[in-house]
Order: C-alpha cells, then sequence, then structure tokens
C-alpha cells in the first residue's frame, strides 16, 4: 500500500560473514506486538479448559489468520467476510478499503436466516460506524429491520462448520447486545467457573460502544467491576441476577448467589 512497508528477514547459518540488523525484533517482541493488536478487538481471560481460556485462545488465532490471509470472500462467505472485518477493523486495519465488499456481502446476507443475517449484519454496522458512513448504516438499519421481521425458513449456517458465526457466537456469551440494553453473561457461569475471576477488556456493546468488566468472589457472591467506553448502554445480567441494571460507565455491585449454568 501507499503508506505500507514490508520487512523480511531471512534465516542463514552465519557462513556468509556479517551480522543479522540489530533492529530486527526478537521472538518475544514479535509474540508481544501480535498480542497488542489482537487485543484491540478485545481480551478475554478466562478459567482454564476448552470453553474457558481455550476457546479465547482459538478466537485469537481465528483473528491472526485473518490478518494474515485476510477474511473470506463476500461471494463466497458474505457472514465470514462481514464478522471478518468488523474484527480486523478491531485491530486497527482502516475500514474504507473493505466498503465495496462489504455492501456485496451486506446485500448477499438478507438472503441468510434471520438469526445469522442479524449477528453479520450487526458486525457490518460497527464496520460501517468506524468508517464514519452515517448513511450507510441508515441503510443497513432498514434491512436489519426487514431481516428480523421476515418469517421465511431460510437454512441456518451452522455455527461449528462456520469460525466466524463461531467466534462471533462465543464473544456474545459475555457481552450480547441488544435493541434495549446489553447482557452480561447472557448463559450464566458454568459450574466449574464458581469461584474462578472471568475478565472481559474492550467487547462490542453496540456501535459505538466498548464494555470491560472483571466478576471477583466474596465467597460464593460474585461481584461485577465494569467500565464502558463510548456513549453508556443499559447494562444487564439476568442470568445472574434479574435485579440488576445500570447505565453508569463504571461501577461495582454485589450480583446474587449465582446457580450453575
Amino acid at each position: 500500500g501507499h503508506r505500507a512497508r514490508v520487512r523480511v528477514g531471512l534465516a542463514h547459518d552465519g557462513r556468509a560473514g556479517g551480522r543479522p540488523p540489530s533492529s530486527l525484533p526478537d521472538h518475544d517482541a514479535v509474540v508481544r506486538g501480535w498480542r497488542t493488536v489482537l487485543d484491540g478487538a478485545g481480551r478475554l481471560d478466562l478459567p482454564a479448559g476448552a470453553a474457558g481460556s481455550g476457546a479465547a485462545d482459538a478466537a485469537s488465532a481465528q483473528r491472526a489468520e485473518w490478518l494474515l490471509l485476510g477474511p473470506p470472500p463476500a461471494g463466497e462467505d458474505p457472514a465470514g467476510l462481514l464478522i471478518a472485518l468488523d474484527s480486523l477493523v478491531r485491530c486497527g486495519e482502516p475500514p474504507d478499503p473493505w466498503l465495496d465488499e462489504l455492501v456485496a456481502a451486506v446485500e448477499a446476507c438478507a438472503d441468510l436466516a434471520a438469526a445469522d443475517a442479524v449477528e453479520a449484519l450487526g458486525a457490518a454496522g460497527r464496520v460501517l460506524r468506524r468508517a464514519g458512513e452515517r448513511r450507510g448504516e441508515r441503510d443497513l438499519d432498514r434491512l436489519l429491520q426487514r431481516v428480523t421481521g421476515d418469517q421465511r425458513s431460510a437454512v441456518p449456517i451452522a455455527a461449528t462448520d462456520h469460525p466466524a458465526l463461531t467466534l462471533a457466537r462465543f464473544e456474545r456469551r459475555f457481552v450480547d447486545p441488544g435493541p434495549d440494553g446489553v447482557d452480561l453473561l447472557a448463559s450464566g457461569l458454568p459450574e466449574d467457573w464458581l469461584g474462578q475471576p472471568v475478565e472481559v477488556h474492550g467487547l462490542p456493546a453496540g456501535r459505538a460502544t466498548t464494555v470491560s468488566y472483571a466478576v471477583r468472589w466474596h465467597g460464593d457472591l460474585p461481584a461485577v467491576i465494569w467500565e464502558q467506553v463510548g456513549p453508556p448502554v443499559t447494562l444487564r445480567s439476568p442470568a445472574l441476577d434479574p435485579t440488576w441494571s445500570s447505565t453508569e460507565r463504571s461501577g461495582e455491585y454485589l450480583w446474587r448467589r449465582p446457580s450453575p449454568a
């Protein structure tokens, strides 16, 4: 690109003389650089296990693959393209070069099953907001109204065979935006997570807002500490404490004793 540079280091055995440039980063620096970029899309510090830290690592690996290889083609996987673009833009990629492909993918998503379409179009809305495309957002909102009101029995995409939808639905377990608020830990807490700390950093809570929170324990009672960046939204956790909600930018609250999810 016009404002991009690429630096390539080739391994050698040293017999040709000379030294590798001292400016080349070492292994630890490369790891830190990747983690910094990937954390821009949000970070989850979860208890160990396939459903916790293993799933969070898999989500990061999927984003790294999109950064290296690009998102799926719009003609083959429009939902995958939109969800991948949302991740890439959250990682710091500029949205403008992708807008033509985004438009084509949005049009194709109108033919998906409603749940899959809403997931993908929600991701598209965040990319359009980052790009400053307000007219595009209004057009997208009209399409969302049509999709959510459509009773067609389109065949849904199987999440287990679709990495992008799997990632998006994994995130929604922790921050689930809706039309009148955002649910935290919408599925509750697995039994083996009770008593263990959970941290969520910078996940989308709408098009212009991100939320971070941590769950700490006072005996068998979970305390939530949260912070919102952007226009504040209503936070709730009906699965853990139906009595609680807040529109504060930051705060803490002691939830009720949870039942295992």
